[in-house]
This record gives C-alpha cells, sequence and structure tokens, in this order.
C-alpha cells in the first residue's frame, strides 16, 4: 500500500474493514498480514482526519475477526502506540481516535490469553485520568473507559492497577457528572462490577464522600422526579431532645459517641438534611406496635434477650406467621375481602403521589400492598425483631419472603452431645410439651381483639424448681443458633392465606411465586 495516493488510503482501508465481514475474505487479509500498513497509516500525522478514522476503523474489524491479528498487533508493539494516544492531553487528539483506541484495548483484553499482556499500569492509568477531563466532548471517552475498566478489573492485576492509579477517587468526578446521564449510568454499573471485590467494596465503604450516592441524593432532596414509585424506608425516630433550642447551651465543637471530635454543624447534619427526608412516623409505629405484641406474646424477657445474628428457632415459626398476619392486616386497603390488589394498589399509589408530590415513597404510607410492597415491609420489621428473613424477587414485581425453620429433634440431636443419654428422655418430653404451649398462646392471642393497650400486664408464673429450671435454661440454649447457619425452607404467605408457612419446592410455593396470568373480570 505504500505506492497508493494518499487520496485512496480513505477507500482501501474502508474497504478492508468491510471485507472482514466476510469469512474468506477475512482469512485472505489475515493471511496476508496487513495490520502492521493500517498502524503505519494511523501513526502517519501528515494525513487527514478521515483518512485516520477509516484506518482505524480497518484495525478494529482486523482485531474482531481473528486473535491472529490481535497477536500480530501485540508482537509490533501497537498497545505502546495506543497508549500513546491515550496519554495525549485533551485538545491534541481527537476524541473520534482516543475511542477507537479504547475500542481495540477492548477487543484485545476480552481474549483470555492476550489480555495480560495489555492490562498495564500504564493504560489503566491513562483510562482512569480521562474521569478527570471537564471538557463535555469527551463524553464518549469516559464512557468508553468506564466500558473497558469493567473488562480490565476482572483480573487480579487489573483491580491492583485500578487502585494504584487511585481510581475510586477519580471515579467519582463521573458520578457528580449531573449534565450527563450516560456517564453516571457508566459509572454506576462500574461500580457495581467493582463492588464484587471485597477489597475495592472496602474502598468505596471507607470513602467518606461516597457515602451517600449523588444519584440518590438527587433524588431524595427531590431535584426530580423518577416514573415509577421509589419505596423509602426511614423509620429511624428523631430524639426529640436531640437538638431541642430549650436544651443546654454548647460549644462551637463537641464530641460524639465515638470520641470523635466534630463541630457542632456536624453534629446536626441529620439523615433528615442530607436526604431532605422526614421521618416515616408510619412506619416507627408499625415497629413498635409488633414489639409491644411480642412482648404480649412471648413475655419481655425473651424479646430482650434476643441477640443480633443469633435466633431463638423456637419462635421462629411463631413470630413469622404472627408477623405475616400483621403485615396483611396493615395492607389489606379499605376492604380486605377485595382480590384484586393490585388495582388497589395503583388507585392508591397515585393518591398518595397526588398528596405528596413526589414518586418517593415512605413505606408507612402505604394501606394497600401487593406481593412486593408486603414482602419489604415484612422484611423491615423483621429485621429490627431480630428475625431471620430474606426478600426474594422474582419476575413480574413478585417478591416473597422465605424463613428458616429447623426441626426441633436435629436441634436436640446435637444438644445430646452435652448432656447425657439418661438426660435426654426427660428433656425431650419436656420440649415437647414446651412447644406446643407457645403454639397454643399464638393462636389464642390472634383470635383475640388485636388494638394494643397501653399498658400490658404479663403474667406470672408459679416459680419452678432447680432441676425443671436447668432443664429449662438448657433447652433454651440448644435452640439458639447464629443466622448464618440457617438455610431457608418456607415462605412465608403474606397474600392468599397470610400467616401460613409453604414448603419451598412445593407445588403451592411454585404457584405462590409465579406471576399469575389469569385477570379477575369481577373486580
Amino acid at each position: 500500500m505504500g505506492n497508493v495516493q494518499a487520496d485512496m488510503y480513505e477507500i482501501s482501508c474502508h474497504g478492508i474493514g468491510m471485507m472482514t465481514l466476510y469469512n474468506e475474505a477475512a482469512k485472505d487479509l489475515t493471511a496476508g498480514k496487513c495490520v502492521k500498513n493500517i498502524l503505519d497509516i494511523l501513526k502517519n500525522e501528515n494525513l487527514k482526519l478521515s483518512i485516520k478514522l477509516a484506518a482505524l476503523f480497518a484495525l478494529n474489524q482486523l482485531l474482531k475477526c481473528d486473535t491472529t491479528n490481535c497477536q500480530e498487533f501485540l508482537n509490533i508493539h501497537g498497545q505502546n502506540y495506543l497508549l500513546w494516544l491515550m496519554r495525549q492531553s485533551a485538545g491534541r487528539v481527537p476524541v473520534e481516535i482516543l475511542v477507537g483506541a479504547v475500542e481495540c484495548v477492548i477487543i484485545i483484553v476480552r481474549n483470555q490469553a492476550l489480555r495480560h499482556t495489555v492490562i498495564t499500569a500504564e493504560i489503566i492509568d491513562a483510562m482512569c485520568a480521562s474521569f478527570e477531563l471537564s471538557c463535555t466532548s469527551m463524553n464518549d471517552l469516559k464512557i468508553a473507559c468506564c466500558k473497558a475498566l469493567s473488562i480490565v478489573c476482572t483480573e487480579k492485576i487489573g483491580r491492583e492497577g485500578f487502585l494504584k492509579a487511585q481510581g475510586p477517587r477519580r471515579l467519582y468526578n463521573l458520578l457528580c457528572d449531573v449534565s450527563s446521564i450516560p456517564i453516571r449510568n457508566a459509572a454506576a454499573q462500574l461500580i457495581q462490577l467493582l463492588c464484587s471485590d471485597p477489597v475495592l467494596a472496602e474502598t468505596f465503604v471507607s470513602a467518606r464522600y461516597l457515602n451517600y450516592f449523588p444519584i440518590l441524593d438527587d433524588i431524595f432532596r427531590f431535584k426530580f422526579c423518577p416514573l415509577e414509585p421509589i419505596y423509602v424506608v426511614n423509620c429511624i425516630q428523631k430524639d426529640p431532645y436531640e437538638l431541642s433550642a430549650e436544651g443546654p447551651k454548647q460549644g462551637s465543637h463537641a464530641i460524639n459517641d465515638r470520641g470523635v471530635f466534630l463541630s457542632r454543624e456536624i453534629l446536626q447534619l441529620t439523615m433528615d438534611s442530607k436526604f431532605g427526608l422526614q421521618c416515616d412516623s408510619f412506619l416507627y409505629d408499625y415497629v413498635e406496635l409488633f414489639k409491644c405484641k411480642l412482648i404480649a406474646v412471648e413475655s419481655k424477657n425473651v424479646v430482650s434477650r434476643t441477640t443480633r445474628g443469633f435466633v431463638d428457632v423456637g419462635y421462629v415459626a411463631s413470630r413469622a406467621r404472627m408477623l405475616g398476619r400483621f403485615v396483611a392486616r396493615q395492607m389489606s386497603g379499605p376492604d380486605p375481602l377485595v382480590r384484586c390488589v393490585d388495582h388497589q394498589l395503583e388507585i392508591h399509589l397515585k393518591e398518595i403521589k397526588r398528596t405528596i408530590e413526589t414518586s418517593v415513597i415512605p413505606l408507612g404510607m402505604l394501606k394497600v400492598g401487593s406481593y412486593f410492597e408486603r414482602a419489604l415491609l415484612f422484611k423491615v420489621i423483621a429485621d429490627r425483631v431480630h428475625l431471620p428473613a430474606a426478600l426474594v424477587r422474582g419476575q413480574y414485581g413478585k417478591a416473597w419472603i422465605e424463613i428458616a425453620v429447623p426441626e426441633a429433634r436435629r436441634i436436640l440431636g446435637s444438644f445430646i452431645l452435652t448432656v447425657g443419654s439418661d438426660q435426654f428422655s426427660s428433656l425431650e418430653r419436656f420440649y415437647q410439651v414446651r412447644v406446643p404451649i407457645e403454639e397454643d398462646t399464638f393462636h389464642h392471642y390472634m383470635e383475640r381483639d388485636t388494638t394494643c393497650p397501653e399498658t400490658i400486664s404479663l403474667k406470672q408464673y408459679p416459680r419452678q424448681d432447680s432441676s425443671l429450671a436447668l432443664k429449662d435454661s438448657l433447652a433454651r440454649r440448644s435452640s439458639i443458633f447464629p443466622t448464618k447457619l440457617l438455610k431457608p425452607n418456607f415462605i412465608v404467605d403474606l397474600m392468599d392465606s397470610p400467616g401460613d408457612l409453604i414448603p419451598i419446592g412445593s407445588d403451592r410455593a411454585r404457584l405462590y411465586c409465579e406471576k399469575r396470568l389469569v385477570c379477575d373480570t369481577v373486580c
């Protein structure tokens, strides 16, 4: 191609790029080893932009059609020229050339055998440097670099290079770019992928300026209204004496609970002022009301002994049933007998949006809920009473709650290693007597009046002898398990028969999790 006139370069390069789409022609081009000639045209500074773009197009197509061309490109150290292009100052190299160079890198790193040749600290640093460019004409380059880093950082050497290049700090500039939604979307997708690595996830969490996501900050400050409703869970009840003007006057600085020296302005920067949200008093009342119901059923001592990360499996089933009925009662709407919940929910959401004039809806304001809304409320309350529950998302807006209810004999089987076989029979009889008492109390409670009294009186049981008290203590200890060791085996029904526990894998569980395509024409 050296003897061809310069005006023919553009047509020839474009023709080579299009010929690679035909398999036989692509094989002939690969055998002809024309990658070096294309790269020479690209390096020629005397040629105009259209010719260089055509050469870059041909190079991209050649690298895509056969890995042999990629190996030939690396043998002539073509990656060094791509690095030189990406390191040029803004405005010196057209953005179209820079985007094409990054696309060449993407093609090579997609090859598992060749990616280690291209993944270097210098190339990663050059990509991260593009995040700091303020010129809007470089937006396409930033998006291309995010796409390339999402592939590069799948390798350990790529993640190490990203940390060495201060990628988390530079990436924050893209999140703050409110003028371009595609850039923020590309940055968010890159962060989502990088957070799968524990080291990078810890880096993002430890960075104070990433604690509050800028996009969520814009939504919660009502700078724009999303099309779909966003449910906000905020049941933090502000202490009325925390920021009281009548309280004792303090200096301009103070020390918080962790012993950190902070200014008074920072101490007063609560969650409400950061996100512009008020506390969801309805949700707070739900949590407190359910705690009162637990105390009324299980006694205050049982509820107060609950520890985060551990659960008394003897109360998992009863609490799940009780909470399932509680959630269904709160989200059944004005007429619990109406089966068409989706239609009620749609009307209810429109009324709330018209009232608060935004699609950011506090969860406690919902009085009607379908599968997702009820499962979300169940999960929120369950977390605050230390009931292990998993919120599982399905298709078409479906969601359900999975819990773990271990078998009693399995618990006693592990306990027999601690106590002797002579004590097991009496302890087994004692344990089997205790469970029906709890179940009968629970059913009796659900059939009575559901209003929460102002004063709750606990039933006083007669004192037990020391041996029975010891067995009671041992039985309770044997039933306390870490939540991480529990495997879900039941689904909590929140729609058809609220409070029922459906075995996972059963036909009823499959019907509960599937999207129903039958419309109720009666409603």
